[in-house]
């Protein structure tokens, strides 16, 4: 019988998994044979904590598709001044009230903001904003 390795993990590695199954839980997108789309709603916890600061680290300069998509959690989110991307469905369905997008930030993808329950956005240095980003954000005046 051969003998098995055993799998060996770090001290930080154990947060950098948690945060991984965290947005991958939260960013869950299941498509229907019809190809309509229906979403995984999920409420991001850490530790057993309910998350409502989401401060995305410096470093970071691009969110991928449906990052933080549907998160029910009502929440305030820090974007770091290293992103230069927000793309497709990032922040879709997102339960805050503010955000600003910083200097760096170049693009804003399709539907980004969609559906997100926000009062204000501030834009720092945005060139290109896609298709319906903010569509669905009622409560923007």
């Amino acid at each position: 019988m051969a003998e098995t390795e055993k799998l060996r993990f770090r001290k930080g590695d154990w947060l950098a998994i948690a945060l991984v199954l965290v947005i991958a839980v939260a960013t869950l997108l299941c498509f229907l044979p019809d190809g309509n789309e229906k979403a995984a709603y999920a409420e991001i916890y850490l530790n057993g904590q309910l998350i409502t600061d989401l401060v995305i680290p410096e470093g970071i300069d691009v969110l991928k598709n449906g990052s933080f998509s549907h998160c029910l959690n009502e929440m305030t989110v820090t974007l770091p001044q290293s992103l230069t991307r927000i793309e497709e469905y990032a922040f879709s369905g997102l339960k805050c009230k503010t955000i600003y997008i910083p200097e760096n930030v170049t693009y804003i993808g399709q539907r980004a903001f969609y559906g997100a329950e926000l009062e204000q956005v501030t834009f720092g240095g945005v060139e290109l904003i896609d298709h319906g980003a903010f569509d669905g954000s009622r409560y923007l005046k």
